[in-house]
């Protein structure tokens, strides 16, 4: 599952791991509490085109979508291991695979009524790239990949979002390859790649946008 994230990186920095020329200041770098349904930042490549980053909605609406029915409002995730099955992903995963940078995501913990948050990241390095699947529409829309959870995270969540290695973005990204090329190699973690640790609850508010929150772990995460 993944419904919240982090971008805490610069555009220079997105720019130089991506191996980008420009990125539009538009996407409005760094994010600190990413939310569904807002724009988002999401490497796309058309065919017989070079990869390109652009602003998607999170959320992916189906062409077939009716305005008012439940698909109209936006898939946020996307089950790796279903997707060929299922008409609102099945056209996308064939011939629209994206991946949408990131340096963390989000999941919760409930003691009573207190929701806990907690904040996940890699240790091979600040930014990694969230498989994902994208729609055309107006505006693109866009979801997250999501697999079984691995032993870091399988006590808060049994799923998790499916992460792409730079070393295999452009294998991804590639417009000639379809669906069957990938659906029985789900990209995984070994057990330690991520690390967690808690935050404050003012990122429980999708409206908390501000870094004050993660400020208070920098030494913890950063060193």
């Amino acid at each position: 599952m993944c419904n919240r994230f982090t971008m805490t990186y610069s555009e220079d920095e997105l720019r130089q791991f991506l191996g980008l020329d420009e990125i539009d200041e538009a996407i409005g770098l760094p994010r600190y509490n990413v939310a569904p349904t807002q724009t988002i930042p999401v490497l796309r490549k058309l065919p017989k085109g070079r990869p390109e980053l652009v602003g998607m909605k999170w959320g992916l609406v189906p062409a077939w979508a009716k305005p008012g029915s439940s698909a109209s409002a936006g898939f946020l995730n996307a089950r790796w291991e279903t997707v060929a099955d299922k008409p609102a992903f099945r056209d996308a995963a064939n011939q629209r695979r994206c991946a949408i940078p990131a340096d963390g995501y989000i999941e919760w913990t409930t003691e009573g009524r207190e929701k806990k948050p907690f904040w996940f990241r890699r240790e091979a390095g600040r930014i990694f790239l969230f498989a994902g699947l994208w729609e055309p529409g107006n505006p693109n829309t866009v979801a997250i990949l999501t697999t079984s959870a691995n032993d870091d995270t399988r006590e808060f969540h049994d799923r998790m979002p499916v992460m792409i290695e730079r070393e295999s973005l452009a294998d991804w990204l590639n417009e000639e390859k379809g669906w069957d090329d990938f659906q029985n190699a789900c990209p995984t973690l070994p057990a330690g790649a991520i690390t967690s640790v808690p935050i404050n609850p003012r990122i429980n508010s999708s409206k908390s946008e501000d870094k004050a929150w993660l400020m208070e772990y920098r030494d913890t995460l950063f060193g």
